[in-house]
């Protein structure tokens, strides 16, 4: 059954997150802009820039929340799987494929650096591939290519898949919580005639004053 306002409440979810990372994206640039002030000027903005920071900080979805995982990326795993098994970790990216197994699904994903809210940064370099253990069966309909995905596991090692002939090295992380990021609304595009202009002449008879 079909339920309209559910629909609605992913559209305000989706909105509120979208905002969210425009206020988190408004941080970084503040972040790097204050440092430049004199001390005084900083004393004057840092309360507000505290403001902001607290905020970005609390959208971090419950189901990857942690507070002992280690700062490693994709690439730095695949150089020494070994020495992160067992570690925790907190990655996400692009869905590449899904695959279901009898009693676990394997996600494989393009990892992306994540944002403060644990989002993955579509604009920013991948640092290789990965492979997610998620338990139960994984609904690739849902679970779409290129939909943006984030995961809470621990390191279990590294497999070699081929990607066309290539033996690809794949770390291999055993899911502990997820979370399938909603679709960011389509930014609408404006464009404007660059002949243009509201201040041209054959415009003035509209307003008497102008005659």
């Amino acid at each position: 059954m079909d339920y309209p306002w559910l629909a609605d409440v992913r559209l305000r979810e989706t909105e509120i997150r979208f905002y969210t990372l425009t206020i988190c994206r408004i941080r970084q640039v503040l972040t790097g802009a204050v440092m430049n002030y004199p001390i005084s000027g900083r004393l004057l903005v840092l309360p507000f820039l505290a403001l902001i920071v607290a905020g970005c900080a609390s959208q971090l979805p419950k189901s990857i929340e942690a507070v002992d995982v280690v700062m490693a990326d994709v690439r730095a795993v695949r150089d020494q799987p070994g020495a992160f098994v067992g570690k925790r970790v907190r990655w996400g990216g692009q869905i590449i494929s899904v695959e279901n197994l009898k009693d676990h699904s394997l996600v494989t994903v393009l990892a992306r650096p994540l944002q403060s809210n644990g989002r993955p940064d579509n604009d920013r370099q991948s640092a290789g591939r990965f492979i997610a253990h998620l338990s139960g069966f994984v609904d690739p309909a849902e679970y779409a290519k290129d939909a943006q995905l984030t995961v809470l596991g621990r390191v279990t090692g590294a497999v070699k898949k081929p990607v066309g002939e290539y033996p690809y090295l794949y770390p291999q992380v055993g899911v502990e919580g997820h979370y399938l990021w909603p679709p960011l609304p389509e930014r609408e595009v404006i464009y404007y005639d660059p002949y243009f202009d509201p201040w041209y002449r054959p415009w003035w008879h509209r307003y008497p004053y102008w005659r």
